[in-house]
């Protein structure tokens, strides 16, 4: 009897450990799904949607439409949605940024598992490769953004080849890129995102960081931003009770210089790629610190652009001009104090 229990002992041990092999083995081959925005891949998906009736459908009270978005041959249910406001006006644009809704069963398992919506930057034009060159350089401006701070909006570069699901109409395969909204920045960062109604004054705010994004602004020539008034812009209260800025929209920026892109009367310029200092006057001391650590990135700014993909050579030639004018502004002193002293705010 004993000898019989000893043998129904081992017989159960080898069992457990041929499943604990079994699971363990299973753990190790287990696919790893890696979140949207923490590879640097360029992703290729396919997009599945009524085409006409999305990009028709931009009015102010507008509709969620159902979709498919296949990635690794998975598919998943979505509903997409117009938004913006200068784009998605078709004087502007015929192709409007959009927003993709995740189902939330079919979307386990992919890298957008934990993302209930999210911003897809399109190509604004449907028939030219100029306005994919747009969203390629804007993607590339959040990119550069996060070379002086995590206190950025992620994004990930893609091509996706739309479907139309309705009117056969030909396939089309574009650039374009994922946005992270700031609600999902503020939770990877673990502070609070500001109520959009809530006023925060220029003072208020961490005083580094906010110089730093003004001179950046300063650098991709962009003017289309406003702390006091929240444009372009989110909040962000950190656990110390600072305020920080974390910006997007860039296409007005003057490094890419879109053909849409208008400047503001008050600035008194006559093409984004002039550049304007829009900051607040700080010290002096404090300038030099921020523009010392742009001296300090200047060679990852530069690698950044350098090796964009997909980028045309004549656009890369005249980004990386643009990028060395900055630096030649901030090598020189009375460059400085002509841009950033004696026009600051």
């Amino acid at each position: 009897m004993t000898n019989k229990i000893n043998k129904i002992k081992i017989l159960a041990f080898i069992l457990l450990a041929f499943s604990s092999c079994v699971a363990k083995n299973e753990e190790i081959t287990k696919p790893l799904i890696i979140d949207i925005f923490e590879e640097d891949s360029v992703m290729n998906l396919t997009l599945q949607m009524n085409i006409q009736k999305v990009l028709t459908d931009i009015g102010e009270d507008r509709n969620w439409h159902k979709g498919d978005l296949i990635w690794n041959e998975k598919t998943i249910k979505v509903e997409v949605k117009t938004r913006g406001n200068f784009r998605r006006n078709p004087e502007n644009c015929n192709f409007p940024p959009l927003f993709l809704a995740f189902d939330s069963l079919t979307r386990i398992g992919t890298p957008f598992e934990k993302y209930d919506k999210i911003r897809l930057v399109s190509h604004c034009q449907k028939d030219s490769s100029t306005y994919e060159q747009i969203s390629l350089e804007e993607h590339n401006i959040y990119k550069t953004y996060s070379l002086f701070t995590d206190k950025s909006v992620a994004t990930r570069l893609c091509k996706i080849t739309y479907q139309d699901t309705e009117n056969k109409e030909p396939t089309s395969t574009k650039i374009a890129f994922f946005l992270e909204g700031t609600d999902y920045s503020a939770k990877r960062l673990g502070v609070k995102l500001v109520e959009q109604t809530d006023t925060i004054q220029y003072l208020e705010s961490n005083s580094f960081l906010t110089t730093q994004l003004a001179v950046f602004q300063f650098m991709v020539g962009n003017a289309d931003w406003s702390i006091s008034n929240k444009h372009n812009l989110s909040i962000l209260e950190m656990p110390n009770q600072d305020y920080v800025a974390i910006p997007f929209d860039f296409d007005f920026a003057g490094i890419i210089d879109a053909p849409y892109a208008g400047t503001d009367p008050n600035l008194g310029t006559e093409s984004v790629t002039e550049r304007v200092y829009r900051g607040y006057c700080q010290s002096d001391a404090e300038l030099v610190l921020v523009l010392e650590k742009f001296k300090e990135k200047e060679k990852e700014v530069k690698e950044v652009w350098q090796n964009l993909p997909f980028q045309q050579p004549e656009r890369k030639a005249k980004s990386l001009k643009y990028i060395d004018g900055f630096y030649t502004i901030i090598q020189n002193k009375d460059s400085i104090d002509y841009y950033f002293l004696k026009n600051c705010r």
